[in-house]
């Protein structure tokens, strides 16, 4: 499972361990899939949507906006492949390199 993985990978590069996740917006597959990883880990989940609407770009999030960093991030595929982004340039560049 590929948001599984990518919070292991995630807990596994920072220092503090995660205590929760949660959903970035609450409609499509974007919504399920940390029900999903919060209920096999053991995770609560925070009721919020950080768009307000579809998800169009990482920088549009209200997190981005607020000013709140997007990173550290992890994303991860169906190859086993785990990608962590310890930081970014911008909110911009941690769209282009994690989309």
């Amino acid at each position: 499972h590929e948001c599984a993985a990518a919070v292991r990978g995630l807990s596994a590069a920072v220092p503090q361990p995660i205590t929760a996740l949660i959903c970035a917006e609450v409609g499509g597959g974007n919504a399920l899939e940390p029900l999903a990883v919060g209920m096999r880990q053991g995770l609560p989940v925070i009721d919020a949507d950080l768009m307000g609407r579809a998800f169009p770009e990482l920088q549009m999030s209200t997190a981005a906006i607020a000013g709140v960093s997007l990173t550290p991030a992890a994303v991860a595929d169906d190859k086993g492949n785990v990608l962590v982004m310890a930081a970014a340039a911008s909110p911009n560049w941690a769209e282009k390199v994690l989309r």
